[in-house]
């Protein structure tokens, strides 16, 4: 998927000016990106296909100038959700999303995109550290993980703080957004308080559970601005 995402890019070309994300055109289209991306994660296939054509509608409906490519890569989402092939629906949808992000680094348009797709990195890895071994079975961190996992929440915060200063303008003044960005804040501190907290051992069911919870508020972040 690598390599078709860097056959995209040649015909990307330079990211057009109005596919920023404070563009009303482009953000109409990809909110319906974000939709179909959010239902292929929870298995629902019927409305992942809904919102990945009404994605290609939008997406081609903006003329022209819009890039070919992610219209290449939008209609290989929709067939692939059309077939209940949500493993493919899936890694194109996501393909979307980084040739769009490589062609805003190759224009000079990085931002708040970036700082979103930073910020799941970091989330993705915290979380995939939780389910590694066997010290979920046994309700207790090895010092070495519990280290490991306290760095990795360490970055994740600093990531999520990275998004504020980086807010496009259509979202500043929005009540929902900035209640996301708290409740990101929030989730990952008490990740990092349950570590923290003085105890003979801690629990690593506990942390596992809030760092579930961190993700899922990334989730929900990501589902209304995610990039």
């Amino acid at each position: 998927m690598r390599s078709a995402v860097l056959a995209i890019l040649l015909l990307l070309g330079a990211f057009p000016a109005w596919a920023q994300p404070g563009d009303d055109a482009f953000e109409a289209a990809l909110v319906h990106w974000r939709a179909a991306s959010w239902y292929v994660r929870l298995g629902n296939g019927d409305v992942a296909a809904l919102e990945a054509d009404t994605f290609r509608d939008k997406w081609k409906a903006l003329g022209p100038s819009a890039p070919a490519g992610v219209a290449a890569l939008a209609d290989t989402a929709a067939l692939a959700l059309e077939t209940n092939d949500t493993v493919t629906a899936g890694r194109t949808l996501g393909a979307i999303g980084d040739a769009l992000a490589a062609a805003r680094q190759a224009s000079g348009q990085p931002g708040f995109p970036e700082a979103m797709r930073a910020y799941r990195d970091s989330v993705e890895r915290l979380a995939g550290m939780m389910v590694m071994g066997d010290h979920r079975g046994s309700g207790a961190f090895d010092p070495a993980l519990k280290a490991e996992v306290r760095g990795a929440t360490v970055a994740a915060s600093q990531a999520a703080s990275r998004l504020a200063p980086l807010t496009p303008a259509r979202w500043g003044s929005d009540p929902k957004f900035r209640g996301l960005l708290q409740q990101n804040a929030e989730g990952l501190a008490a990740v990092l308080a349950a570590i923290d907290r003085p105890r003979t051992s801690t629990g690593a069911l506990e942390v596992a559970g809030l760092i579930s919870v961190a993700r899922a508020n990334y989730n929900l972040l990501f589902l209304s601005y995610g990039y």
